[in-house]
Formats: structure tokens, C-alpha cells, sequence
């Protein structure tokens, strides 16, 4: 599976999320996890400091990281943009659809935490992880009694 930035967000702050959740079985269970480069640069960016810059890049070091095989990657990227636009959404960056036309062109699915990567898979042939809600009950909001 592909790794979006949203979804290692999810995995390094052990949010317990069905995303987090999903992710650390598969780093747990060695299975095939690959990033493409602009996550590497998104997560890097979001550092605090360069001690977790390089805590970081040492995790995702351990897997596959993917560089765009070509210009028409790019110009996938642009397509999704565009399809999505004339669908009456706009997504918020054009790295998304970057990472969505890497997972197509690899044809591997796609784990992420970010609604705009719904709406692709929804306008193109993007695959999912849709990881199962079995994590941690949720603390019921204050005030809630519960009837």
C-alpha cells in the first residue's frame, strides 16, 4: 500500500484512529508500505526540529520511497485536479493529486486520512484502504449522559 502524509500524521501521534491503526499492523507485520517523495517532503517540512526531521526520515527510510517515473505522472496530476474541479470540487493541494496519481500509476492502494483523496477515488479509478473502525472507544462528549 501507498502512504499519504495524512495517514503517517495519524501514526506518529498514536491517535488510535482506524488509520493509525491500520498503518502500524502493517509496519508491525513488514508488509510492502511505500511513500511516495512529496509525503517525505510534507512530513520533513512539518518537523519541529531537525532531531524529528531526522527521527522521521529514518522511519520512512525502512520502506519504499517513490519518485514519479515520469512526466506523465505530473500530467495525471493536473488531470485529477481538473476532473475533480468540473466535478464542483476543488482540492486543496495539487500534492494530493500528485500522490493519487503515483498510487494510479503504480496501481497499489492509497491509505490516507484527508477527504480530498474521497473525492478522487470518487472521479478516478484511485483505490482506498478503508481500514475498519476497531479502535478505542471514543470518550463520550462532557455533559453527555449517555440515555
Amino acid at each position: 500500500m501507498i502512504v499519504d502524509t495524512s495517514a503517517w500524521v495519524e501514526y506518529l501521534r498514536r491517535t488510535g484512529s482506524p488509520t493509525h491503526l491500520a498503518l502500524r499492523a502493517g509496519v508491525r507485520a513488514d508488509n510492502p508500505i511505500a511513500t511516495p517523495a512529496p509525503v517525505v517532503t510534507e512530513l520533513l517540512a512539518g518537523s519541529h526540529n531537525e532531531a524529528e526531521a531526522v527521527e522521521f526520515f529514518q522511519l520512512l527510510s525502512r520502506f519504499e520511497i517513490l519518485e514519479p517515473d515520469s512526466l506523465g505522472v505530473y500530467l495525471e496530476a493536473a488531470r485529477i485536479y481538473r476532473i475533480c474541479r468540473r466535478a464542483g470540487f476543488t482540492i486543496r493541494s495539487t500534492v494530493d493529486c500528485l500522490v493519487a496519481a503515483t498510487a494510479l500509476d503504480k496501481d497499489r492502494p492509497l491509505l490516507a486520512r484527508n477527504r480530498d483523496f474521497d473525492i478522487i477515488a470518487r472521479h478516478t479509478g484511485l483505490e482506498l484502504v478503508i481500514p475498519s473502525d476497531t479502535g478505542p472507544a471514543k470518550k463520550p462528549p462532557r455533559g453527555w449522559s449517555g440515555e
